[in-house]
């Protein structure tokens, strides 16, 4: 453990005191108020702006390291900050019920001086005014935590769980910032969205499965696809997809995982549940011998589920559907999708494979098989073939089944 100076020895007024925990020679946790997180870290976009590192030697010495050991504030990292600063926004002010941040990581080449504390109860590291840490992990959080302040100031008195490497060379804080951003496993979309109660469709999408005798324990909570012999009907992510386009319409089409909860303020939820409960229960009901033999329909997939939600919208009052929107009822959409063959594929008189839904939710591979396509890429030539029978799409998957 590293040496721990008596508190007769602190150079008092020559920087702050943050009481901490050492880990070991070279790691201690502590926790820093926002403000003086911002001055010890300092802004990574300062530090890549040439003009300011030129005339300022503490953020040119900073920026020297850090250039070795994290990666420039571009693309899907700065557009992540607002994103992330407006998530802390909401926690803080108490609008968020269900938030935290993680541990944020910090690191520094020179060891830390350690303290006793006068009272004898702790120890504390002594920072400098010419200190400055940088980002081994969690340089978007810190960026978050000065937007947020700029908005709400009493931000700046908040405590920021840090880990502080310190003692350690550059070389080293390059290689953990590998091991960070490379070993660790991103969850997959379905895992995230299991895991979230944070989204109104999610939230809706659980309680559906819950109130559905269909849909009940069995919905695929963290693989992003059913397997040939998973006893599940359905993914949670197209569960989702059919909640989301259901709410919103075919805007939902293009819009992933994202939260939808701004496009529905000031609707309440519990009206909106119902809605959603009154038109997908019977409809499950009615889909259940698809569901049954999914491996042979694509009734189950994400592109198809969430067509049928844009369906299903039209049954919603305004809003949210809008008023262009012609509304229909229930028994409308099961009476436009009574006569659809949901096969995936058949043969023909020659013995070639083929589908009745090539070209509209997917194709057919090289070696013969229906591969069905996502959902920005096919949804709406499915939602064309469900809605409108008098379509090209529409009269393909109706007529396979009327052959049959």
């Amino acid at each position: 453990m590293a040496t721990i100076r008596p508190s007769s020895e602190i150079p008092w007024g020559e920087g702050v005191l943050l009481p901490c925990v050492p880990v070991d020679d070279h790691k201690l946790q502590t926790a820093m108020k926002v403000a003086s997180l911002v001055q010890a870290v300092l802004d990574p976009t300062d530090l890549e702006n040439p003009k300011i590192t030129a005339s300022d030697a503490r953020k040119r010495m900073a920026q020297q390291v850090r250039g070795k050991v994290q990666r420039s504030v571009t693309g899907a990292k700065k557009s992540n900050v607002i994103a992330y600063g407006q998530y802390i926004l909401e926690g803080f002010r108490r609008e968020r019920e269900l938030w935290d941040t993680p541990t944020m990581q910090l690191f520094r080449e020179d060891s830390v001086e350690l303290f006793k504390l006068p009272d004898g109860n702790g120890v504390a590291f002594l920072l400098s005014p010419g200190d400055f840490l940088v980002n081994t992990d969690g340089e978007t959080q810190r960026m978050a935590w000065a937007w947020a302040a700029a908005r709400e100031p009493e931000i700046n008195n908040a405590k920021v769980a840090v880990t502080i490497s310190h003692g350690r060379s550059v070389s080293w804080a390059r290689q953990i910032f590998h091991d960070f951003n490379l070993l660790g496993v991103r969850p997959n979309v379905a895992v995230g969205i299991s895991m979230d109660s944070s989204d109104v469709a999610t939230r809706i999408a659980r309680e559906l499965e819950e109130r559905s005798p269909v849909l009940k324990n069995r919905v695929m909570q963290t693989g992003r696809q059913l397997g040939q012999n998973s006893t599940e009907l359905v993914t949670i992510s197209a569960l989702r997809s059919a909640v989301v386009t259901t709410l919103i319409g075919r805007t939902g089409l293009g819009l992933g995982s994202k939260p939808i909860g701004e496009k529905l303020q000031g609707i309440d939820e519990s009206v909106l549940l119902k809605h959603v409960l009154d038109v997908w229960k019977p409809l499950l009901e009615m889909l259940i011998p698809e569901f049954n033999r999914r491996n042979e329909t694509v009734v189950s997939a994400p592109v198809i589920m969430a067509g049928l939600g844009v369906l299903a919208h039209q049954t919603l009052p305004n809003p949210p559907r809008s008023a262009s929107t012609e509304q229909i009822t229930s028994e409308d959409v099961q009476k436009l999708i009574s006569q659809i063959c949901w096969d995936r594929s058949a043969r023909n008189e020659h013995g070639q494979p083929i589908s009745p839904w090539e070209g509209i939710a997917g194709k057919i591979t090289p070696t013969g098989k229906f591969s069905i396509g996502g959902i920005k890429e096919y949804g709406h030539a499915v939602i064309e073939a469900l809605a409108d029978p008098d379509s090209e799409a529409g009269k393909r998957v109706r007529l396979a089944g009327d052959a049959g």
